[in-house]
């Protein structure tokens, strides 16, 4: 990626605290859009939180902010705009075509006014954080095009299309290809024909040694359900030079596709690979709820299409 910035303010500090207690304090994935959530919506793809909001929060933890007002970008949607262009997760942003941004409501009156034919610029600071935690403040102007709803999701998807069967399938891109890689869950959309759009669940366990998994429990905050084996249609088992792994994959009907919303809401989300005599709790990532996110939002988008048509 291009560096955002030019000069450096030369403040030192540790996000740590402040990552977790943004997170903990901002729900949901959906970026800023110019005309709601609706798939013509114009948008950069940035979550944000306007930065008079979140003060106290930089205080706390002994952090000098460089601006004292604009958007602090609290998550930024993988291969949209603003990722494209640079800008990471507790960036500043103070101005869009010169244009001051200091609440979500300018933020978001100002992004409904951008050609998405045409680059805008976005001014703001951005912090290159250090292994340690530590970074260092600096400033300057960067270029993107913004782009509809629509278009910012599907840009997140590796299409596939099945030639022989006509199955075209939409996979997050950031999501594992092959199921000895890692353990991870995730959802995937499949078209059969030009048919309407369905939502899959695919979960895979990899580790040096068997679970042989029967049953998952997630807990996502306070809230916790189980997927029951008659809803998994199985786990299929493999292993190789002293690794194995387990899969499956099961279509996501209304219940569990709350479950999943569920998940992408929470601020904690813990799943639990039951076995026949172990278990194997994995904390889901921020990075993991988002592609959640992104998939269940085009399913949206293309089961929409589909009705439109």
């Amino acid at each position: 990626m291009p560096q955002l910035f030019a000069r450096g303010f030369g403040v030192m500090m540790n996000f740590n605290r402040v990552i977790v207690a943004l997170m903990a304090a901002t729900l949901g994935f959906d970026p800023v859009f110019g005309q709601d959530n609706e798939a013509d919506g114009i948008t950069i793809g940035v979550v944000g939180r306007a930065l008079e909001d979140v003060t106290e929060i930089f205080e706390n933890a002994n952090i000098k902010l460089p601006a004292r007002s604009g958007i602090l970008a609290v998550h930024v949607v993988a291969y949209g705009p603003a990722h494209k262009a640079g800008i990471s997760d507790l960036d500043i942003i103070v101005k869009i075509n010169k244009t001051r941004v200091s609440t979500i409501d300018e933020f978001k009156a100002t992004v409904s006014s951008l050609d998405p034919t045409k680059p805008c610029s976005v001014e703001g600071f951005h912090a290159i954080r250090a292994p340690s935690g530590k970074a260092t403040w600096k400033r300057g102007t960067l270029k993107m095009t913004p782009v509809r709803r629509k278009e910012l999701y599907l840009n997140a998807m590796r299409t596939e299309k099945d030639e022989i069967t006509g199955i075209v399938k939409y996979t997050h891109r950031d999501s594992t290809k092959f199921v000895n890689s890692s353990t991870e869950i995730y959802c995937y959309v499949l078209i059969e024909n030009g048919g309407p759009p369905q939502l899959r669940l695919h979960v895979q366990y990899v580790a040096d040694d068997w679970l042989f998994v029967r049953r998952l429990t997630i807990k996502a905050d306070d809230e916790k359900f189980s997927v029951e084996p008659s809803r998994l249609e199985g786990f299929e088992t493999d292993h190789s030079g002293g690794k194995i792994w387990e899969w499956c994959n099961c279509p996501v009907d209304d219940g569990l596709r709350s479950n999943l919303l569920s998940i992408v809401d929470s601020r904690n989300a813990v799943i639990r690979f039951e076995g026949d005599k172990y278990n194997k709790d994995v904390e889901l990532t921020v990075t993991d709820q988002s592609r959640l996110h992104t998939v269940l939002a085009v399913y949206d988008i293309l089961r929409k299409d589909a009705e439109a048509k």
